[in-house]
Parts: structure tokens; sequence; C-alpha cells
């Protein structure tokens, strides 16, 4: 959990890890008595027009967590435009303002509008505070079928791509791209942030498709965020309906199967440990001691079998980093079939 020891900045806490097991000695601060303040404030469209049903919500700036003193939302805009954010304790603010304009008649619905506004609250009550709406940026590619099987031609209506944001926010992620049947890509509204581009599961119909890469100025954005700040494009993004596969059977001293137990894989490299890796899979093992992981990209792995797994929080970085000593380093080739044999005491 959070600690903010030595400030009454509650976006400036520091993680303290606890194994299991463990006691944690000296992790001292000292309660500070501040009084709470109520925000308040205008959001306007992009017209200069009262907002009226924008919804803002109100999140550290320093955590990027989300901050929910009233619940969620924290307040929804009245006819003049006007919002209230009460019992904020002092610290550094970021208010988002989020907005869908109502679809026309016959028309697809329009991509959210968003605004921004930075506020300190230091224990007074903040008035006047001026959000204004904007539209997102827009981020265009294409797409490239790698190996794949079947002649007929690709589908790509089957292909559900989309960014995915890293970290708490208060806007959601954009919607799923939209797909033309050249395989070009384009995905609307999208707000200013860190991004990872995803394909959430493998896509039947035209083989099964699953991401190999999505490549934006050299750089893979599937497994490291790219920082979206304007329109974007020249992205590409290679699909292929083959898929590397690791499996192996867990034995104990005896070479007897082992009780099913929890299996990881998780990459070498720590700059890959981020939350919703594709590259951190996980599994539970069969009486008979097999198990088997699928869709692992080319690269250096750690595999680890667990007893206990929580998976929720499986792609952290201390959790991870718990495993290491315990675990088999291998590497999987491009559509390898790789065995991997585990065993556990």
């Amino acid at each position: 959990p959070p600690l903010s020891p030595g400030t009454a900045d509650a976006g400036s806490g520091i993680p303290v890890v606890v194994s299991r097991g463990e006691e944690r000695l000296g992790v001292d601060f000292a309660i500070q008595y501040l009084s709470a303040a109520r925000v308040t404030g205008t959001v306007t469209g992009v017209d200069g027009r009262p907002a009226a049903g924008a919804v803002v919500f109100c999140q550290l700036k320093n955590s990027g967590g989300l901050l929910q003193p009233t619940g969620l939302p924290i307040s929804t805009a009245d006819a003049a435009g006007g919002f209230t954010c009460p019992g904020l304790p002092p610290a550094q603010y970021l208010f988002v303002a989020r907005h869908v304009p109502p679809a026309q008649p016959g028309a697809a619905s329009p991509p959210p509008l968003y605004g921004l506004a930075e506020v300190g609250v230091a224990g007074q009550d903040v008035s006047g505070i001026s959000i204004r709406l904007q539209t997102g940026f827009t981020v265009t590619g294409q797409i490239v079928v790698k190996n794949r099987t079947a002649t007929s031609a690709a589908d790509y209506s089957r292909l559900l791509l989309r960014l995915v944001p890293l970290g708490a926010t208060a806007v959601g992620p954009p919607a799923p791209a939209v797909i033309d049947a050249d395989g070009s890509f384009r995905i609307d509204g999208v707000f200013p942030g860190s991004y990872r581009m995803a394909a959430p599961a493998p896509v039947t119909g035209v083989g099964t498709w699953s991401l190999r890469s999505a490549v934006v100025g050299g750089k893979d954005v599937a497994d490291t965020p790219i920082e979206i700040s304007g329109h974007t494009a020249g992205v590409v993004v290679t699909v292929t309906d083959t898929q590397a596969e690791v499996s192996g059977a867990i034995t104990d001293g005896q070479g007897r199967p082992a009780p099913p137990v929890y299996v990881i894989v998780f990459p070498s490299d720590k700059a890959l440990w981020i939350p919703g890796s594709r590259r951190v899979l996980s599994t539970r093992s069969s009486d008979t001691g097999a198990y088997k992981l699928l869709g692992l990209p080319p690269g250096d792995y750690y595999l680890c079998a667990l007893a206990e797994l929580e998976t929720a929080i499986q792609s952290e970085p201390a959790y991870l980093e718990q495993m290491v000593a315990a675990s088999v380093k291998f590497t999987v080739g491009e559509d390898e079939k790789k065995r991997q044999d585990l065993v556990v005491k």
C-alpha cells in the first residue's frame, strides 16, 4: 500500500513491499491534521458553450491512481457546465472532463471529447477552474498478415485492435480500431498518455490470428509504451496465424508427476515487466504434471512453478523479482514448439 511519510501530499507516497511472513519495522510517519477542500469550476465544449452532462474525474497527478473521495464519477456538469468536487486532501490533481456528443441519426457515434486542468489543493477551497473540451488524437497505420496458412482473403473485420492505456486513467481506453478492407486502420479519440497496442484475443476465421508486433518509429509498442501527444501515423501492425508453444512436464525429485501447481513464464528483460504484458503468461499444470502455454513472442524467459499465484499482480516487477532465483531460464524462437520440463521440491 502507498504510504506518505513526512508529506501531506497523498500523491507523494512510497511503495512498501512486504513478503509473506515478513515483518517490516521502522516505517514511521507523522500524522498531520489538514482541512479538506472543495474544487469548483466549469466545462465548456469545443464551441465554447457550456458542456452539460460532461463527466469530471479527479486524478492524483503524481501517482496516476484514481482518487474517488465522492465515488466515481466525481461530478457531472450541470446545465451551465458547472461541476463540484468536495473533500479533497492536499495534493496536486488532474481534473479530467470527458463528454460523448450525441450521435446524429444514421451516423456513427462520434469519438468522445476530453479536457484537462491541473489543480493544486493546499487546504483551501479552489474555484474558477475552467476545462475546455477538445477532440482526441488519431492513430493510423497498416496491418500486415504474416504466415497466413489459409488461402482465402483476410477478413480484417474479425480482428480487434486497440490501444490500452498504462496505469489508472479517468478517461478509459479509446474505441477499437476501424479497419478497412485493405488492412489500413485508424483509432480516433485518443487522449494524451502512455499506451500499448494490443489484440486482446486471437481471432478465428481465417486461421487464428495473434499480434506479432506493432512498430512505430522503430519501437515495438506491443511491448513497450508509446507516449501519445499528437496525431500519430505509420504504425505497422503484424498479425500471424502461427504462434510459439511452450510445454512440458512438472515432476518431483523422483521423476513422478508433481501435484498441480501454477506455472508462470515471464521475460528475463525487466523492462518488459509492465502491467498486462503479453510476455507474462500463466497456467495450472494437470494431474499428470503437464502444462502448455501458447503465444509467447520470441525472446528469453524465466519459467517458475508456484503453489500459489497472485494473478492480479503477476506482471508487477516486485512480485516477479521474488521468482527469479527459483526459475529456469530458456529461449523461445519464432513459432517454436519448445519443451521445457521442470523439477520441483
